[in-house]
């Protein structure tokens, strides 16, 4: 990704990313966009989440994290509207469970009822495909990041398993 770094090119690139959801598909120009869940930025927070749980053993599996998938691609909405001015919207982050915080209404609503229904109908491949991504993206990053806790550094360390509408 290229660096935007005026307040000028970072509102013109989030607001065209905020449009038909461009960040939520690896082909948004596509007609329709393909590769849900492939955006960048969701791989990025996505690949994030499942390197920090990845060392945690589980005594059973539930199947692919359609929930956690989900709620990383909200986030990165949430993140870019947040940032749709072309910088950080301090009044949007003033105080703890305010009316713009990350919490059920209207985020977990909209992860729930629009993307869960998404992220259950990929199919294994294309489950395959974002876990893929992941490791390249978990691999690049690779050494770039120091962990601030202890579980932090055990869960870095670890490696993964071999085994429209806008949204």
């Amino acid at each position: 990704m290229k660096p935007y770094n005026t307040i000028k090119l970072r509102k013109e690139w989030i607001v065209s990313q905020l449009t038909k959801a461009r960040w939520f598909f690896d082909d948004p120009n596509a007609n329709p966009p393909t590769g849900d869940f492939l955006g960048p930025l969701v791989l990025e927070v996505f690949a994030f989440h499942v390197n920090l749980v990845g060392g945690i053993p589980f005594e059973e599996s539930y199947g692919n994290p359609v929930g956690a998938l989900s709620l990383c691609a909200i986030s990165v909405k949430l993140a870019l509207m947040m940032w749709q001015n072309g910088y950080l919207q301090k009044e949007k982050t003033a105080g703890k469970n305010n009316a713009d915080s990350f919490k059920d209404k209207p985020w977990g609503a909209e992860a729930g009822q629009k993307l869960l229904p998404r992220a259950q109908a990929l199919s294994e491949d294309q489950w395959d495909d974002i876990f893929q991504h992941c490791e390249a993206i978990v691999e690049a990053r690779r050494g770039t990041r120091k962990a601030t806790t202890s579980a932090g550094v055990d869960a870095v360390e670890n490696n993964f398993d071999d085994d429209f509408d806008d949204l």
